[in-house]
């Protein structure tokens, strides 16, 4: 688990400091990630122009995963929590 935190962390990471540069060369105040990647692409070496916009739904079908996943455990966790809750307090048993 360590370690898949420490290369999400790195990612986003690095995502950022890109943005910072985009916003720089562009001169906007925010982009989403999916257009910060899909601009690094465009700005990067020439030959990796035609991913642009495959990288841009790449990036966020993949923020949009994660983002659901998130949410998806929190309510699993809590509903486990208010499960424990019901049966202590109105010694219900599911």
């Amino acid at each position: 688990m360590f370690i898949v935190a420490s290369v999400v962390t790195y990612g986003t990471y690095q995502l950022l400091r890109c943005a910072h540069i985009i916003y720089e060369k562009k001169n906007v105040d925010a982009l989403s990630f999916g257009e910060v990647v899909e601009l690094s692409f465009i700005y990067g070496p020439t030959k990796y122009l035609k991913y642009s916009r495959g990288m841009k739904v790449l990036v966020d079908v993949m923020v949009f995963l994660t983002y659901f996943g998130c949410s998806s455990v929190y309510v699993v966790l809590m509903a486990q929590n208010i499960e424990q809750m019901t049966e202590f307090y109105f010694n219900v048993q599911y």
